[in-house]
Formats: structure tokens, C-alpha cells, sequence
């Protein structure tokens, strides 16, 4: 792997390169089942993520170091002892250090492996935000895994060529493979961006019939109270109480049917949302702000009708059969 990001510095569209057997997105390496600071019961501990990198591979992703000293090059990984690590801070918290500064230093265990923390980095999201922030580890190995580089775009089919050649150059016969960091991300919500698709579709298609509904319904009324308001219009009634008139009851209804679904949209959307271990919370304006929507749709829906009504010839309505 040294030889190929050798290789690959060359390139001038090519930036900063990392080496990681796993990158973020696409799963990790290690799982422990129970590690535990070396001083606690073994008993207690806890479940814990890792994978390797190389002093590069924080520099492509953003790692921030809040806490001791990073990996650097030539750091080795010794075949026995105590072998440092990275950590994040929710490694930290799970483990109860104090604070991040106090946890460098500090000695961790696992599979009778003893590790040693070498630096803190920020919290950051390695799977999608289905999942629950998880505690991590990071061990130092540039020699093996996937490479993560960052390039310019501005010709990016002669950067993939040019990387694609460097790695057949090096592996011959080895199948070239790459994708993109947005890419494995974007891979994990797919479901919910055809599950929105769909509800968006569906609850289109359902207004659309409803105001259908509705402008039929108040076509209806309207033809039977034809003679009604042919009187009420001889009589001296405005076109904006006859308005008022034919449109009330109907917007009455829509109201009633906003309060009936809105206890029950909250529950579906709490449901839905309780799938992601981190979330937003649904707060009074979006119910406010879809109601009045809905109550001008269905109002602009049965003003057209009403409209037409109040403003026909009173003769034509008094004569109306």
C-alpha cells in the first residue's frame, strides 16, 4: 500500500491520500464484544468498534484531535505489549473518564489485549444516523485496506484513469474498484428516500381525489339551493355572505377532519422517526403550517363553485327546476 500511494502523490489532480481497512460508510473491521477500561470488572464491559488507519487518514475525513497526540509516520504497532490507540468521545464517555485529557493515558482492554490511548478525536459519524453513535478505536496499520484520497473534479474520468493505471501497474490481475465517500452514505438512506417518494406520491394523488370529492360536493349543494340563493339574492344578500353561505359548512368539515388527523400524523411520524438513533423532534408549527395548507387548498377548492353560484342571474336561479 506505501508503494501505491507513492504512486498515486503523483498525480496532480490527487490531494491528500489515507489508508484504512474500512472506510466511513461501509461497515468496520473490528468488533469487540466487551472492553473495559483495565482497572474494571472484564464482566462489565462493553461493545466496542475499531478499525485501522494510517497517520493520514484523519487529515482526508476531518478527524478533529480534541486530546492528546495523533498517529505519525513510522509509528509502529508492537507484536506484544501495550498498543496505542485513537479513540472517540463517546469511547470516553461510555468508560467514564472525566474528560478527554484524562482519558490519554489510559488503559483499555479486550481478548487479553491491553491498549493504551494515545489521543482523543471528535465525534464523528462513521454508519447512518439510523444507528447510534457507537464507541471506537483506531489502531495504527498503513500496510493494508482501502485508500481514501481527496482529488479536484475538474477532470475527474482522467483522475480515476490515472489512478486505475498507478494500481494496475502495482496489482496486475487485482480487479480495480473504487467508489465515492457521498456515495456509501447516500447508500444507507435509499429506503427512506423511496419510502418519502412514495408517501409524497401517494399523499398527492389523495388530495387531488379529495378536492375532486369536495368540488363535486359543493356543485351539488349548490344546485339544490339554486332557488334559495336566487331568493336570498332578490332579498338584498351580498355575493360575499352567499360565499360565506356555501362555504362555511364545507370548511367547518375540513377543520374537524385536521383535528381528527392530526393526533394521528404525529403518532405515524413518531413511529418513523423512532427507526433513527438520532432525530429531530416535531413541534406544534408543522401541524399549523400543514392545516392552514390544507384549509386554503379546500377553501380555494370551494370558493370556485360558491363564487359561480352567488354571482348567477337571481332570475335564472328563481326559475331554476
Amino acid at each position: 500500500m506505501g508503494a501505491l500511494k507513492s504512486e498515486l502523490m503523483k498525480i496532480p489532480t490527487v490531494g491528500e491520500i489515507g489508508i484504512s481497512y474500512t472506510t466511513p460508510g461501509r461497515g468496520v473491521s473490528m468488533v469487540y464484544g466487551r472492553m473495559s477500561r483495565l482497572t474494571d470488572d472484564p464482566s462489565t464491559g462493553k461493545l466496542v468498534l475499531g478499525t485501522s488507519i494510517d497517520e493520514d487518514f484523519p487529515g482526508v475525513y476531518g478527524l478533529q484531535l480534541v486530546a492528546g497526540q495523533p498517529f505519525y509516520k513510522g509509528t509502529t504497532a508492537p507484536t506484544s505489549g501495550e498498543e496505542p490507540v485513537m479513540v472517540n468521545e463517546t469511547l470516553v464517555r461510555t468508560f467514564g473518564y472525566p474528560s478527554n485529557e484524562e482519558a490519554v493515558g489510559g488503559r483499555i482492554t479486550a481478548m487479553g489485549q491491553v491498549f493504551v490511548v494515545r489521543g482523543v478525536y471528535k465525534d464523528f459519524r462513521w454508519s447512518s444516523a439510523h444507528e447510534e453513535r457507537a464507541p471506537m478505536v483506531f489502531q495504527f496499520d498503513p500496510g493494508s485496506g482501502s485508500i481514501s484520497m481527496k482529488v479536484r473534479t475538474e477532470d475527474l474520468p482522467g483522475t480515476i484513469a490515472a489512478v486505475e493505471k498507478a494500481y494496475v501497474s502495482l496489482f496486475p490481475g487485482d480487479p480495480f474498484y473504487y467508489t465515492f465517500a457521498d456515495a456509501a452514505f447516500d447508500e444507507q438512506y435509499q429506503a427512506d428516500r423511496r419510502f418519502a417518494t412514495l408517501f409524497a406520491g401517494f399523499a398527492g394523488i389523495a388530495m387531488i381525489i379529495a378536492c375532486l370529492g369536495l368540488f363535486g360536493l359543493v356543485s351539488f349543494t349548490a344546485a339544490q339551493r339554486t332557488k334559495e340563493i336566487g331568493v336570498r339574492k332578490v332579498l338584498g344578500a351580498s355575493v360575499a355572505s352567499l360565499i360565506a353561505l356555501l362555504s362555511t359548512e364545507f370548511l367547518l368539515l375540513v377543520g374537524l377532519a385536521i383535528l381528527v388527523a392530526t393526533p394521528l400524523a404525529y403518532f405515524v411520524m413518531q413511529r418513523w422517526l423512532d427507526a433513527f438513533a438520532y432525530r429531530i423532534e416535531i413541534g406544534p408549527g408543522v401541524f399549523i403550517l400543514t392545516g392552514a395548507l390544507v384549509l386554503f387548498i379546500a377553501l380555494a377548492t370551494v370558493s370556485f363553485q360558491s363564487i359561480k353560484s352567488a354571482l348567477a342571474d337571481p332570475v335564472r336561479s328563481l326559475r331554476y327546476e
